[in-house]
């Protein structure tokens, strides 16, 4: 089975050649995805977990860790913060969806009364 694949009717490709052509693009796609994740992993990681480790060794006795905090509990908050950061869009798009849910309820039952 052959197909064109320009305008010139002489140049056609194998259905095997589509398909590797169409296979390596997807493996490329997903390879690409698998490490953006991997480097946002990292980035967590890089930054939220000595943070925690700020916020916790450096707590006093057994108070809680938000309680009596020090400057270097202050700097594990903002590193904790900054590891967090990518993850900030999801929660705005919950709370938008669960804004816009309970408007588009309030609306349907105003008018319906």
């Amino acid at each position: 089975m052959y197909v064109v694949t320009e305008t010139d009717s002489t140049k056609t490709t194998s259905f095997y050649e589509m398909f590797k052509m169409y296979f390596i693009a997807a493996f490329g796609a997903t390879a690409g995805y698998m490490a953006m994740m991997v480097l946002l992993s990292l980035w967590c990681a890089a930054f939220a977990i000595p943070g925690y480790y700020l916020l916790k060794g450096n707590n006093e006795g057994s108070s809680k860790l938000t309680e009596d905090m020090n400057g270097w509990q202050y700097f594990g908050i903002v590193l904790m913060a900054i590891g967090f950061l990518p993850f900030v869009a999801y929660f705005f798009q919950a709370m938008m969806y669960s804004a816009g849910s309970e408007a588009g309820s309030a609306l349907y039952n105003s008018v319906m009364d």
